[in-house]
């Protein structure tokens, strides 16, 4: 099964792997935006803030929702906040009750799990 999956959030957009098309509906019948990033991949757009990105109510809102809906958060040692970390931290702040999918990539396949 291949999962949509944020590999990054950038400054104002968070970044979408494997986006379907049901997906791609529900984010823009929901009131989110999905627009290019600067590599043109697919991405959500969220308002920029000056704040802490966990005092972002656009960012908050819109990463609640993908878990809601099973995205995948991505993983990555390389990042200081990798989007699975971000997520955790928001759940951690009281502001998402769920679990969430977190992946990571082994370097021959994608590992899912649901925490």
């Amino acid at each position: 099964m291949t999962h949509t999956r944020i590999p990054l959030i950038l400054n104002d957009k968070i970044r979408l792997k494997n986006l379907t098309a049901k997906l791609r509906d529900l984010l823009l019948e929901s009131g989110f935006e999905v627009v290019p990033d600067g590599y043109g991949y697919p991405a959500v757009k969220f308002e920029k803030t000056e704040t802490h990105a966990l005092e972002n109510k656009s960012l908050v809102s819109a990463l609640v929702f993908l878990a809601k809906q099973g995205v995948a958060f991505e993983t990555d040692y390389k990042q200081t906040f990798p989007p699975s970390q971000t997520i955790n931290m928001i759940r951690e702040k009281g502001l998402y009750k769920g679990k969430f999918i977190a992946c990571s990539y082994t370097g021959s396949e994608w590992k899912y799990e649901k925490i």
